[in-house]
């Protein structure tokens, strides 16, 4: 795993969730919580559909290739926006990265 303060994502970059977040589905929503941090996260639809791809491990090209898919939002855009939406999930460490 990288440090969050010395490394941008790849292409290659594989994420995937931390299995030791509690995660709870209210309606189109997510809660979260982190035990360990004692720290509560609540996540919008198109988050939930993030976390639900990151069960298992994804490289970020890929979840950028599902999300502008499923959403039919322009690569550019969805990368202008999941970028900084995953650095903050890494900080938190709800998600994990590592590279191949």
């Amino acid at each position: 795993m990288t440090d969050i303060c010395s490394f941008n994502l790849t292409k290659q970059s594989m994420l995937t969730r931390n299995q030791s977040i509690f995660a709870s589905a209210i309606d189109d929503e997510l809660v979260m919580m982190d035990g360990d941090q004692g720290l509560y996260f609540g996540l919008n639809s198109v988050a939930r559909k993030i976390w639900e791809i990151l069960e298992k491990p994804t490289s970020y090209a890929e979840l950028l290739s599902l999300l502008t898919s499923f959403y039919e939002v322009k690569f550019e855009q969805c990368q202008k926006e999941l970028e900084p939406f995953l650095l903050k999930m890494i900080k938190h460490k709800l998600i994990l990265v590592f590279h191949e």
